[in-house]
């Protein structure tokens, strides 16, 4: 937080001192902006993530690959589910190989099963071998071997590379930069050491392309008021970032203004929830049995909050209690109806971390066979901003 003594910051350090997710929003659409044309971007993470959505606006090609961590802590229906929002079933990883991951089945009833899944880790220069124009390669941890092991794609089409740095790594990393004439740097653009580690770095492939993203950010720009509003500070400090005509800037500045996003239904990552219905006008989901698991990526350190619409009640149900939790720990109980909305503070402790908000009802009626209980329509997440 900014100090009251202190009444004017660069325009990139008084949006982060607001929140961390602006600097994320500017920082990526900067890059994306610099790239002369762009083809293919690689993710390994969560759909309908920002920097999934901002590539998406500036004309990429995404594909999302999933998380191996995430996979071994959630397990077999984490793999089923990303199936069904269009992730593949691979990790990037410095080493080749299959992991096979079974359903859970009660002694009895193995013969019900459902087929196991097949993680596939494979090396970037083997996944990627057959691409033709990869623009930018955003992993959750960027790490010695991993880069090693994609010295034939860096050659063939030199991408962006983005990706968390341990301070353990900085100094191959560094060391692989120097082999490469890749440039490396932090969130905030500053040179990447071993004393600024642990935290979102950038790998880029030219001095031009990172003189072009700091121009766009005027990290190196005069001082301004700490009190200007933000819709002054965008049109003042980063006229082309947000007020070009193009869908990058409109998308980069609804972020940045409105401070909030919200998430398609049918492409939720999720584990335990109905498949969409509608009416025509209105989206809904149901509630499954034991509830609904919704893995929402939200990337920077910060204060949120997360909110949903209690769309309908099964018929026999006039009210339904809804616990909520966040990573485990319950934020909130509420006694809903059909119509109100449910508010979930959250605080994120550490950049780069998943929210995954499970909620269940109390109360449910047998239909068919299935417990059913509330439907849920117009899930966002909102990030609140620090007083200076």
């Amino acid at each position: 937080m900014i100090s009251s003594e202190n009444y004017a910051e660069s325009p990139l350090a008084l949006a982060s001192s607001l929140h961390g997710i602006n600097l994320d929003i500017l920082v990526t659409s900067a890059f994306l902006r610099s790239f002369t044309s762009i083809g293919e971007v690689v993710i390994d993470g969560i759909p309908q993530s920002i920097i999934g959505i901002l590539a998406e606006s500036a004309g990429a090609r995404i594909t999302y690959l999933t998380d191996h961590n995430l996979c071994r802590q959630q397990g077999f229906p984490f793999l089923k589910a990303i199936k069904d929002v269009g992730v593949s079933p691979v990790c990037l990883n410095s080493n080749s190989m299959d992991i096979e991951f079974s359903p859970k089945v009660d002694a009895g009833y193995e013969g019900l099963a459902e087929q196991p899944h097949m993680l596939r880790l494979r090396t970037p220069d083997q996944y990627l071998s057959g691409r033709k124009n990869l623009s930018w390669l955003a992993l959750s941890t960027l790490y010695e071997d991993l880069l090693l092991a994609s010295e034939g794609t860096v050659s063939k089409h030199a991408p962006l590379l983005s990706g968390f740095v341990n301070k353990e790594s900085a100094k191959h990393i560094l060391k692989w930069c120097l082999k490469t004439n890749y440039k490396a740097v932090t969130n905030t653009l500053e040179p990447l050491n071993e004393s600024n580690a642990d935290s979102y770095c950038w790998l880029v492939p030219s001095e031009n392309f990172l003189e072009n993203v700091n121009s766009l950010l005027a990290s190196h720009a005069f001082e301004v008021n700490v009190k200007l509003p933000l819709t002054h500070l965008a049109e003042q400090a980063w006229p082309e970032l947000l007020g070009a005509n193009d869908k990058l800037a409109t998308q980069t500045k609804d972020f940045f203004i409105h401070k909030r996003r919200w998430y398609y239904l049918d492409r939720i990552l999720n584990i335990g929830m109905y498949p969409m219905e509608s009416d025509g006008e209105h989206y809904w989901r149901w509630v499954g049995d034991n509830g609904v698991r919704l893995f929402l990526p939200l990337r920077a350190k910060g204060h949120y909050v997360v909110s949903f619409d209690v769309f309908s009640l099964v018929n026999g149900l006039t009210s339904s209690t809804l616990r909520c939790f966040v990573n485990g720990a319950l934020k909130l109980t509420q006694d809903v109806q059909a119509g109100e909305n449910v508010k979930i503070p959250y605080y994120a402790s550490q950049d780069g971390y998943l929210a995954e908000l499970y909620v269940v009802s109390e109360q449910s009626v047998n239909i068919d066979g299935k417990a059913m209980s509330v439907s849920l329509s117009s899930l966002n997440v909102e990030w609140e901003e620090m007083p200076l």
